[in-house]
């Protein structure tokens, strides 16, 4: 069941499930998509596809699009115009990875994560980052990871 407070504009379709749920204004929602409670769908966000979680309290900011095979923990902040890739080479026959973001993860504005990354709880992904490889548990980056040097 969903309940929740839409704006003006939301759209949600499909077998969307979750509670306490804020959509804003224009964002779009649809597929096989469950959503813990107290998520926050940032205006204009794009959420579809299948097989994507979004854990409790969670706030995905406005402009981020997120896609199949997906996992979002509890407590994340996705910034505004984040991106992801599901897919290394888009077509019919491509292989979808799957995307997991640990819980407490932060990631910063204009960010980008590659196909199959796993990122691991307490996070901090700075603005304009592009994720390349998976990120260890409690690691604060900034840059293209991994190759630029980390900041504990």
């Amino acid at each position: 069941m969903l309940v929740g407070k839409y704006e003006r504009g939301a759209v949600v379709e499909g077998d969307v499930v979750g509670q306490d749920i804020i959509f804003g204004s224009n964002c779009v929602v649809k597929g096989e998509i469950h959503l813990g409670n107290k998520v926050v769908i940032g205006s204009l966000a794009l959420v579809e596809g299948k097989n994507i979680t979004i854990g409790s309290e969670t706030k995905i900011m406005p402009f981020a699009a997120i896609g199949s095979n997906t996992r979002i923990g509890k407590n994340c902040f996705i910034g505004p115009y984040f991106s992801m890739a599901n897919a290394k080479h888009p077509g019919p026959n491509a292989k979808l990875e799957e995307l997991i973001i640990g819980d407490n993860v932060i990631v910063g504005t204009h960010t980008l994560i590659w196909p199959g990354i796993r990122i691991g709880n307490n996070v901090k992904i700075n603005m304009g980052s592009e994720v390349r490889a998976d990120v260890p548990t409690g690691t604060h980056i900034r840059g293209k990871w991994p190759e630029v040097c980390k900041c504990k």
